[in-house]
């Protein structure tokens, strides 16, 4: 096998893997921020939002790994968003890409 012919196949399984990892993430974007809005937006809600993420904590990171934050279960009571954190992370470790690094 040539090393040109190599790098091709490597590109187009990169390429299927990226976007089946894009597909994911997509979806559960949509399954949070459209089909599941409503409990979503109950989560995010003052009322409740200290339950799903630390006052030191974003959407993306909720519990961040910082002295004194525990570090829960970011599915716990809100299986979508544990779901979609998990394809955000995927996506970001594939591509070498960590916005939090930048």
């Amino acid at each position: 096998m040539s090393v040109e012919y190599h790098i091709v196949i490597s590109e187009k399984r990169d390429l299927e893997e990226t976007r089946a990892l894009t597909i994911a993430l997509l979806n559960r974007l949509y399954t949070v921020l459209h089909e599941d809005w409503d409990y979503s937006a109950g989560c995010l809600s003052d009322e409740w939002r200290r339950f799903y993420i630390h006052p030191q904590g974003t959407f993306l990171e909720p519990f961040p790994a910082v002295e004194g934050v525990p570090q829960e279960d970011e599915s716990n009571n809100w299986a979508n968003r544990g779901a979609l954190l998990q394809a955000y992370r995927a996506l970001c470790d594939h591509l070498d890409c960590h916005p939090s690094e930048w």
